[in-house]
Formats: structure tokens, sequence, C-alpha cells
């Protein structure tokens, strides 16, 4: 019985430690490609971005989506331009520049990219 404990107690931590190790490196390609925690939305998705590319007072940034529940495809990646001068972001369906919602995701997010 002590000998089946001593297994219990040897194995328990290293197959505990491998179910992490998925997790971690995922993390640590986001790191070392660039990627900084911006936000999570009230329905628990998460925002990561990294800045692609600077113009003038105009910035591209790179954002992936983690764990959103409105989409079937839970990780994705798209980018948008903010323009830091008047705290806009071009709104691609009609090419306007428009302000983010106030309370929404898009206001840190602005934050975050024009500090």
């Amino acid at each position: 019985m002590l000998k089946a404990l001593v297994y219990l107690l040897i194995a328990f931590p290293l197959s505990s430690a491998m179910t992490f190790i998925p997790v971690g490196s995922k993390a640590e390609e986001l790191n070392k490609d660039g990627y900084d925690f911006v936000t999570s939305a009230a329905d628990g998705t998460i925002y990561l971005a990294k800045i692609r590319k600077v113009i003038g007072d105009m910035k591209v940034i790179d954002f992936i989506a983690l764990d959103d529940p409105t989409r079937s495809k839970k990780e994705y990646t798209y980018y948008e331009v903010f323009r830091c001068s008047d705290k806009t972001f071009k709104n691609i369906s009609d090419g306007t520049w428009k302000k983010p919602r106030p309370g929404s995701t898009g206001v840190t997010m602005m934050k975050w990219g024009c500090p």
C-alpha cells in the first residue's frame, strides 16, 4: 500500500505538469512573436495584439482573438488601422474613421495602440 502511494506521489506531479505544456508553449509562441495581452471582453474573448507598422500617426495593428464564444473558430486573427491623432479606427465597411463605442473593448484597444 505504501509503495503504491509513493508511486502515485511521484506520478501525479509529472502527469499534471505534462498537461500544462501545450498551454505554455502557445503562450510562449505568441510572446516570441511579439503579441501582448490587450483586454478581455465580457463574453470571455481574450485579445492579444502587436503593432505591425507605423505610418505617421497611423498604426496597423494585428489582433488575435482567443476563446470567442460567438464564433465556431475559437481563435482567429484580424487587423485594425488606428489613427492616433484623434483616437479613431478605419471602418472597413464604409471607409470612414470612427471612434470606438464608449465602454467597449475597442476603447481599451485604442488606449493600448495609441497611449
